[in-house]
């Protein structure tokens, strides 16, 4: 009993730290308890100076942010927007007229971004740049008129892109790597990441000469993500490696004399139109040589699968979360979250190994 009055006057005698309050910050900046919560949200109308001293003050006392209490905060304020639809804009520059690949693409990935957007309690309004007469400023000037304060910008038709808008009271995440001016938080298909688990998946299927074919833009579209992670591989395999067709012009007439020179036993692409090209020449695809997609987008194809819905929804939840923290302007420190692909075995490639070990027990 001896031993437990003295942990209970041990106990007794501790200093309790004090919890830090909004309240004592407020007491300390002559400001209330709203007030000192907008400022530590960075919330645009509580002017920069402000905002400055509340946060030094917080820092100076101690306070620390529960997080249970802020995720609370956070629901209720969700809860209450969600009963007057808070519109997102979706920025594009894709033509109606697009390549079909390209708008089925740019639908998956706002499909997604409309599911999540629906959960969440907003709404996503397109936005044409390409109109006649509406010119970056102008759209600026709309999104303001319309409250809109958070964009996606898809990716952009061009690569190394460039947006002149009002960024400073918009919160901003773009989809892809064609948006290079300005610098926003981004998100992409995880296209190195994508191109190694493919180049893995053809080397176990027993597959030696891979050869890279498509045109230079569509890698120059993922930042050259695909021609590194294609000459990693090869480096990393130590195989006789086959040099990678990346042409301005793409078509038949330069891709053939490639093909007959290096003789790939699998040819990786986007698009299928090398398996048209090669069966128009007699060409078995895949009993003779095999094809495999980095974006599929047709049943029976190999290769990777892109989660266009996925990126859509991790493109609204980032924006979400930074309309949710009122960050608004150019970030100091643009972030990327990549979304990896898939792999998928479908009827363009065949089990080379599976076949020599059949050959072999004849």
């Amino acid at each position: 009993m001896e031993f437990d009055r003295t942990l209970s006057k041990a106990h007794l005698t501790e200093p309790v730290n004090p919890v830090i309050t909004l309240k004592h910050i407020g007491d300390a900046c002559a400001l209330s308890k709203a007030t000192v919560s907008l400022a530590l949200r960075d919330d645009p109308r509580i002017p920069e100076a402000t905002r400055t001293r509340v946060k030094q003050a917080a820092q100076k006392l101690g306070y620390r942010m529960n997080p249970l209490v802020a995720a609370h905060s956070t629901y209720v304020r969700t809860a209450r927007e969600s009963k007057t639809t808070t519109v997102l804009g979706y920025l594009t520059n894709w033509a109606p007229s697009a390549q079909p690949a390209s708008s089925l693409v740019n639908q998956r990935i706002l499909a997604g971004m409309d599911a999540r957007a629906k959960e969440l309690g907003y709404r996503v309004d397109r936005f044409q740049l390409m109109q006649q007469g509406r010119t970056e400023r102008r759209l600026s000037r709309i999104l303001a008129a319309r409250n809109i304060m958070g964009v996606v910008i898809a990716d952009l038709a061009k690569a190394h892109s460039a947006l002149d808008l009002d960024w400073q009271n918009v919160a901003s995440v773009a989809i892809g790597y064609g948006l290079r001016s300005p610098l926003v938080d981004r998100v992409c298909h995880d296209q190195y990441g994508s191109m190694r688990l493919l180049m893995s998946e053809l080397t176990q299927l027993g597959y030696k000469r891979i050869g890279l074919a498509m045109e230079h833009r569509q890698d120059e579209r993922t930042s050259n993500m695909i021609l590194a992670a294609y000459l990693a591989h090869q480096q990393l395999q130590g195989n006789d490696p086959v040099p990678p067709l990346l042409p301005a012009e793409w078509n038949k007439d330069v891709f053939l004399p490639w093909y007959r020179r290096q003789k790939p036993d699998v040819i990786v692409s986007v698009l299928d139109d090398v398996v048209s090209w090669l069966r128009e020449e007699g060409v078995s695809v895949p009993n003779k040589v095999g094809f495999a997609s980095v974006c599929v987008l047709k049943a029976g194809q190999s290769g990777i699968y892109q989660h266009f819905e996925a990126i859509g929804a991790a493109g609204v939840d980032q924006l979400v979360s930074q309309l949710h923290t009122n960050k608004r302007g150019l970030p100091e420190h643009p972030a990327t979250n990549l979304i990896l692909g898939s792999w998928r075995l479908g009827e363009s490639v065949r089990n080379i190994t599976s076949s020599e070990r059949r050959i072999a027990k004849k």
